[in-house]
């Protein structure tokens, strides 16, 4: 039998590699090339104040860097640190700082180790890695639960608002337009243009017809590929996302500032990409991107390309009016601005991270009067006709007044009325000559 009665690791804190000088915004620390031979693990740690990107590079001769790994440092994590397998013959670090103001400190190290631990602790009977699953969880942190008979939840999204853009027309049936000092939009090749033009203060909005309608216990999810024909410029304002102009969620390029945003009663509340909590790589905007919003009564999750960018929690106070939202994209020019800006839309949705139909409810009534069935969004199912007497009048409203959904001669019909549409502020119905009817809504 032999073992070793002593090791000794020698870690060695890497001089070329280690740096407290301050950096300017967008300055880039570069250190200079080590040896890692002998070297197994390379460990690098920072703390600022300043969001950060940082680097590690490996070469197999101190002057072509051909692998490099990347990381996010985010000053919300207060220091952070990262180990790397050594694989190559020489190591150096860089950071860029990404914020938009100079660190007041700035404290990075970079270790060289001979040994570092990077598997289980034991193989199972079989031989394979021997890991346990607390849970699952995917890269924005949402984790999988089961029911108590150990069942996982699942659901399948389902479309509440918002369409793709087929043809060279805006179907008024899905879509507004609201264009204002000469901006438009217009639509071909699959996707809808929004353009301020060169007229002073143009401005256009694209905004679907319906909202997406929330249910408690479900997610709803905006999703967009957006697109914009530029980086931006003073007194253009760009927004996309799920909202009505005065409540809602959505991405905004003001100027060429980037920004996620939550708006409660016409009041804005904006965090500039710089102070992103999650991942803060920003893309080029001027490609098209994916752009996704999830909501909950308590949190809004901003995604771009898959990658959560921030996400915004509200433990006093709701963060909107309404979560009964409607797609929206404007493009808005301001301050006699007469430079033409766009933004391109390929798709833009609202999706229901669950079940298309609720716990339906019944109302029955045989009186002459005006019924209020419900203050907010929903869905008529169906009305049972009991006898043929009377007219029976449906809004889409919490009045009998508006925007009418169906006017039923019930002397002329009789019978059950299949529906099955969304109706946006409310349902109310008005009933005539004592019609016996039965309404089926959620």
């Amino acid at each position: 039998m032999s073992y070793f009665k002593q090791i000794q690791q020698n870690v060695i804190a890497d001089s070329n590699n280690i740096s407290t000088t301050n950096l300017s915004a967008s300055e880039t620390f570069t250190g200079t090339a080590t040896s890692t031979l002998g070297i197994v693990g390379i460990q690098v740690s920072l703390k600022t104040d300043q969001n950060c990107y940082v680097y590690v590079d490996q070469s197999p001769d101190g002057t072509n860097w051909d692998i490099v790994d990347m990381y996010v440092y985010n000053t919300r994590t207060g220091g952070d640190g990262w180990t790397v397998q050594a694989v190559n013959s020489y190591v150096r670090t860089r950071v860029t700082n990404i914020g938009t103001l100079s660190t007041t400190y700035f404290r990075l190290q970079l270790a060289l180790c001979p040994m570092v631990e990077s598997v289980p602790r034991s193989l199972n009977m079989y031989g394979n890695l021997k890991v346990g699953i607390e849970n699952f969880s995917d890269h924005y942190g949402f984790n999988v639960e089961n029911t108590p008979m150990d069942e996982m939840r699942v659901v399948e999204p389902f479309r509440l608002a918002g369409s793709t853009f087929i043809g060279n027309t805006i179907d008024s049936n899905f879509w507004t337009v609201t264009n204002t000092s000469g901006g438009t939009t217009t639509q071909s090749g699959c996707q809808s243009t929004l353009s301020t033009n060169t007229s002073a203060n143009g401005a256009t909005v694209l905004q679907s017809v319906v909202r997406a309608r929330y249910t408690g216990g479900s997610s709803n999810r905006f999703r967009g590929q957006i697109r914009l024909g530029d980086v931006g410029e003073t007194n253009n304002v760009r927004r996309w996302g799920m909202f009505d102009g005065t409540d809602g969620a959505y991405f905004k390029l003001n100027g060429t500032v980037l920004s996620v945003n939550t708006m409660k009663g016409g009041i804005e509340t904006s965090v500039v990409s710089t102070n992103w909590n999650g991942d803060i790589i920003i893309p080029t905007i001027t490609n098209v991107n994916t752009y996704e919003i999830y909501i909950t009564n308590a949190k809004v999750y901003y995604s771009i390309n898959g990658n959560l960018v921030h996400t915004s929690s509200f433990l006093t106070t709701t963060w909107t009016n309404t979560t009964n939202l409607n797609v929206r994209i404007d493009n808005i020019n301001s301050g006699d601005l007469s430079t033409n800006h766009n933004i391109e839309v390929r798709v833009a949705t609202i999706y229901r991270l669950g079940k298309e139909t609720t716990a339906p409810r019944y109302y029955y009534t045989s009186a002459n009067d005006t019924y209020v069935l419900k203050y907010s969004a929903g869905i008529l199912h169906k009305i049972d006709v009991l006898d043929n007497a009377g007219t029976i009048y449906v809004y889409d409203n919490t009045a009998g007044s508006g925007k009418i959904i169906s006017i039923i001669d019930s002397s002329k019909v009789v019978g059950t009325l299949f529906f099955d549409v969304e109706f946006s502020n409310g349902l109310t119905i008005v009933t005539a000559l004592g019609a016996k009817i039965t309404v089926i809504y959620e």
